[in-house]
């Protein structure tokens, strides 16, 4: 971005995007990383609404989540520990080193091995039951007009952060 005033559209555009984002993704990361009677509470009042099908593929999601989650604590329980006044520079290659030890261990990983096309089906008919009307074009008028086209999203490598979500 350049030097300067940023754009208030866009700011207020990447605001937008990225409370979606999180109000999409939240959900579905605390219901998968919650506690075990947290989570068996969260799955009663939840499941209930359910159908069979959809009980079945939030719960395969929720344990390919916490698959992923251990292996990838195990990969960064191997590698030096990060102290605690690390430089920002020490940070970030950290954060590399993490990523690339997780790209060498998951090397045969591949789209859909977490958000399978039973999960997004699902996130989709929630996402239709939960916004209707005006709210629901709304919604997709804010998805549509992200600038994501030129994003190339991979498996096993990071978002790009100067992206818009």
């Amino acid at each position: 971005m350049a030097l300067g005033l940023p754009n208030v559209y866009v700011m207020r555009h990447k605001a937008i995007s990225q409370l979606l984002f999180i109000a999409l993704a939240l959900p579905i990361t605390l219901l998968a990383l919650a506690s075990s009677s947290a989570q068996a509470q969260v799955t009663q009042t939840t499941t209930a609404k359910l159908s069979p099908t959809d009980k079945v593929a939030v719960k395969r999601f929720e344990q390919r989540v916490k698959d992923y989650m251990k292996l990838r604590n195990a990969v960064k329980a191997k590698l030096p520990k990060l102290s605690k006044d690390a430089t920002p520079q020490q940070i970030e290659s950290y954060r590399e080193n993490v990523e690339a030890a997780v790209r060498n261990t998951r090397t045969g990983a591949r789209r859909g091995d977490i958000f399978n096309h039973d999960g997004s089906d699902y996130i989709r008919r929630m996402l239709k039951v939960n916004f209707v009307g005006k709210d629901r074009v709304e919604l997709r008028n804010i998805v549509f007009e992200g600038e994501t086209a030129t994003v190339k999203v991979r498996v096993n490598y990071p978002y790009p952060e100067q992206a818009e979500l």
